[in-house]
């Protein structure tokens, strides 16, 4: 794992960490170095002069530390602090201003890493318990020679403690840019932290010097003059050309510099000259080259950097500095932990998936290690303790980690739903960026807690031309205005990174807050964006047709309300509904619950009344035993008052008309919250269902409901004949023309004050409230296989997306287009719906051969048919957020929501990259656990 630093970094604390501990550098440490080179006033320590005497030798190399192997030069004042003290076997605490640094550090365990700190109450002891452990660990790593890591700590000025991570070998990619032909231009890191891992990527690399091997083409400076290749060669007085290998030139800066002295020279010498060593200056005078560079090939500060440099070299080839065996207990330690965590992740996916509590009531967390047990801790300890039966990674983990360190604690629990919310938000946003176009579909409902949730989703075609629709999160909706509405989606767009521009539409439900023409919220998108068409959900409004349907007639109000009162009445008793029950069995039929009405359920009306139907002849069994067995009056006067009712012949004739009906309806209400349908086949299905509509409005069918209501009066003995209404005679006025006696006939009467009356008003409001909805989606029909060629409609379409497309290119590409159709002519029945032609264009690449083509079949995708998938999203809310759980917090909510609802990517979810994101994660504010 790669930290924001550069560094490889892990959760484990083990023998390789520890030299994270000693790399320090302070204030303190330069004036320390300062006064070891004789360069400060400041008066020097003695006993601590006298310690490094005895402690380090010199040699031709410089300064080394015995122990390492390294120039002691590249160590901080706490590594030099620590091998002090154990050459004079005096090993005592770090001074007090490292005390700060190291109390963060997790004790050296197996799977040790900086988590879950927060569960521990008396945090002073373990910080001092992880002090004394930390250098306990320290005392025995020196002394075994075998299991220390022997790379020098290259520490700039100034660095922060935080900064300095510990000695691993990282890939040569991470460190240096692999798309650079000349990756270790010294101008290309420019107040970069030489780390040790930088170090070993660079003289791996080797130096930067262009034209020694190969041509290059040197710039010249205002001067006219620059840098010659014959610099690269030393003319020895024997005539020989010696190789200068320290000699770098900067491509980037036209500059040189020393390969060594940038990498190892003294910052503090007497004799430091930045011109050749720090990658912000670099030697620039050309003219003065050959004597420049001899003079530096012979400064001490040059010298000196040389000498480390190759014998780090030798060290690097080898293997001293990198303990191999060690290496690679570090890396099993690594997967080991990451085995763990994947694992703890298959049980918060498997949780969250299933729309189940994570914790109990009463847990009691951890007391898998502890002598108090639990009943029940709740299903995610649960989970872990059953799966730790079988599985050996767990067992060890759950025996072996220390109470503070197991990753089970309801807040790291937060922390794994958060990581996989995230992985599967970085995977729809990351298709919904390369899709350019999107749609929005918002809605709202109330929540068990009495919070206005508002549901925010998204519309739009994949890479590979397949329409989705996504839902990403919910949002506490403190006010249901226009404005705060408008407000609230401008939030959520910028918190996701959308561009409000390339919206291209946006569907709601019909309330006035939403569709507004004026201060709605679709008018208020509109203002910042043009192009957002706005789409009333259909499914939305074909519930408004039935709803205004049904009220607009005293008969059909009655006879709902009648289907709603079985409802009620026989499943609000269960001696009732045993009673119900029971009369199925008898008559020998298939056990049907009844349905409630709901007007905001799309379904809830065509299930009911057919249950009614499939029911009736128990219905009436049981509501008649029901008379003679209750011996409340209200029970039987109700049961009675059902009973007359449902026997009358105008409630048969209704049932045989509405059920069909809604049968009608029904088809069309399913199809139209389908996720990949597009608006002109949503739009032809709807004129096809009001054309069906149309025609069952006419005599024969009305025959047809008296006839089949007649068959189910014979056979359950009832009248089979109108009730006769009493004539109500008003009063005529003085001059009053005479009107029209009413129907005596009850027939004609129901015939004209029903039966015309509902399928006109179901006619009528099909007619009506989607006109709107037929003309704004017409001009995409041109891009269907039924109208391709009309270029007058796609003249009109193009028009209307000029912004997006070169209208003049995309009339011509359209006529290519249809002359390519109709030559490929694909076989009849494969192409149907936008889907089938997206897959074709997607099949054959017609989007590259005619892109803004492929741009308008993009718009016509992102075109949503309804708002169900929010619809949806409240579904699996209810499920996740109940009473038991009620008080769960809106980030919680909105994980668990989305980890639920789009199953298919948090299945496919990269458990790696969802470890990467919790080890960022910030826990108990202490810093950011590395795994």
């Amino acid at each position: 794992m790669v930290n924001e630093l550069g560094r490889e970094v892990s959760g484990v604390v083990d023998q390789d960490q520890k030299f994270s501990i000693y790399s320090s550098i302070n204030d303190e440490q330069v004036r320390e170095d300062q006064r070891a080179s004789g360069t400060s006033q400041v008066p020097k320590d003695k006993s601590l002069s006298k310690r490094q005497s005895t402690e380090n030798s010199t040699s031709g190399c410089g300064t080394w530390d015995k122990k390492t192997d390294f120039p002691l030069s590249c160590l901080s004042r706490t590594q030099r602090y620590f091998r002090i003290q154990q050459s004079e076997l005096k090993f005592q605490f770090p001074p007090s201003d490292l005390v700060e640094w190291v109390q963060p550090e997790t004790p050296a365990h197996d799977f040790g890493t900086v988590g879950d700190l927060d569960q521990r109450n008396d945090s002073s002891d373990v910080e001092t318990d992880t002090l004394k452990t930390a250098v306990g660990n320290v005392s025995k790593l020196q002394d075994d020679k075998d299991a220390q890591l022997s790379e020098p700590t290259i520490e700039p000025k100034d660095m922060n403690i935080l900064q300095i991570e510990e000695i691993q070998k990282e890939p040569i990619s991470l460190l240096l840019d692999p798309t650079n032909s000349f990756p270790t231009d010294p101008a290309l890191f420019v107040n970069k932290i030489r780390t040790p891992a930088f170090v070993r990527a660079v003289m791996e690399k080797g130096p930067c010097q262009p034209g020694l091997h190969e041509p290059f083409i040197f710039p010249q400076n205002k001067l006219m003059r620059s840098f010659r290749p014959s610099w690269y060669y030393r003319d020895m007085k024997n005539g020989v050309k010696s190789v200068r290998d320290w000699l770098v030139y900067s491509v980037k800066k036209d500059c040189a510099y020393c390969f060594p002295c940038w990498l190892f020279a003294d910052r503090l010498d007497s004799h430091f000259n930045p011109s050749f060593i720090e990658p912000a200056h670099g030697f620039v005078k050309w003219k003065k080259a050959t004597e420049k560079f001899r003079a530096h090939e012979q400064s001490s500060i040059h010298h000196d950097s040389v000498r480390q440099f190759v014998a780090t070299t030798k060290r690097l080839n080898i293997g001293m500095t990198v303990d191999k065996q060690q290496l690679r207990v570090y890396e099993q330690q690594i997967a080991q932990n990451r085995a763990v965590l994947h694992r703890l992740l298959d049980i918060t996916f498997f949780l969250a998936k299933q729309n189940l509590a994570f914790r109990g009531h009463r847990e009691l967390r951890f007391s898998c290690t502890s002598k108090v047990k639990s009943e029940n801790e709740g299903n995610f300890l649960e989970l872990v303790k059953l799966l730790s039966k079988y599985d050996g990674v767990l067992a060890k983990h759950i025996a072996t980690s220390p109470r503070h360190a197991m990753y089970m604690s309801p807040k790291i629990q937060n922390d794994f739903i958060n990581a996989l919310s995230e992985e599967v938000t970085r995977m729809i946003l990351s298709h919904v960026t390369s899709a350019h176009f999107y749609g929005v579909i918002l809605d709202s409902t109330i929540d068990v807690s009495h919070k206005d949730q508002l549901s925010f989703c998204l519309r739009y075609v994949d890479d590979t031309f397949v329409i989705q629709e996504r839902f990403l999160q919910f949002a506490d909706l403190k006010s249901s205005n226009s404005e705060n509405l408008f407000k609230q989606l401008k939030v959520l767009l910028e918190k996701h990174g959308l561009d409000i521009k390339r919206i291209r539409c946006q569907s709601y439900d019909g309330a006035n807050n939403m569709s507004g023409h004026l201060t709605g919220l679709q008018a208020r998108v509109k203002k910042e964006n043009s192009s957002a068409t706005y789409v009333h959900c259909c499914a939305h409004n074909l519930n408004l047709v039935l709803v205004h349907a049904c009220n607009g007639c005293v008969d059909a109000v009655t006879f709902f309300g009648t289907v709603q009162k079985l409802y009620t009445f026989i499943t609000g008793s269960h001696p009732r509904l045993d009673i119900f029950q029971d009369a199925q069995d008898e008559l020998k039929m298939k056990r049907t619950t009844l349905q409630r009405l709901c007007e905001t359920r799309w379904y809830c009306k065509y299930k009911a009344v057919k249950a009614v139907k499939d029911t009736y002849p128990a219905m009436l069994l049981a509501l008649e035993k029901i008379v003679g067995r209750e011996k409340t009056p209200e029970n039987v006067g109700e049961a009675q008052g059902l009973l007359d009712a449902i026997s009358k012949f105008e409630f048969l004739v209704l049932l045989e008309m509405w059920i069909n009906i809604l049968a009608d309806i029904n088809i069309l209400s399913e199809y139209l919250q389908k996720i990949k349908i597009d608006v002109v086949t949503a739009s032809a299905m709807i004129t096809s269902t009001t054309e069906i509509v149309t025609k069952r409005r006419s005599e024969e069918h009305f025959r047809e409901c008296i006839n089949t209501a007649t068959s189910i009066a014979a056979e359950e003995e009832l009248t089979a004949t109108f009730t006769r209404r009493r004539l109500r005679r008003r009063k005529r006025m003085p001059g009053e023309q005479a009107t029209d006696e009413p129907h005596k006939d009850p027939e004609d009467r129901f015939r004209r004050d029903v039966f015309y009356f509902i399928y006109d008003k179901i006619i009528n409001e099909l007619k009506n409230r989607f006109a709107d909805f037929h003309n704004r989606v017409r001009p995409f029909g041109c891009l269907m296989p039924a109208n391709l060629g009309k270029m007058d409609m796609f003249s009109d379409l193009a028009r209307s997306y000029s912004e997006d497309i070169d209208i003049g290119l995309a009339e011509k590409e359209y006529e290519q287009f249809c002359l390519l159709y109709k030559e490929l002519k694909p076989e009849k029945g494969t192409i149907e719906t936008l889907q089938d032609m997206l897959h074709w264009v997607f099949k054959n690449s017609l989007h590259t051969a005619y892109p803004n083509m492929g741009i308008l079949f993009r718009i016509f995708a992102t075109i949503s048919v309804a708002s169900a998938t929010a619809e949806r999203s409240f579904s699996k809310m209810k499920l996740v957020k109940n009473y038991l759980r009620s008080t769960m917090g809106e980030e919680r909510l909105s994980s668990l929501t989305l980890i639920s609802v789009e199953r298919d990517l948090s299945e496919n979810a990269n458990f790696d990259s969802v470890i990467n994101t919790f080890s960022r994660m910030t826990v108990t504010g202490r810093r950011n656990v590395q795994l």
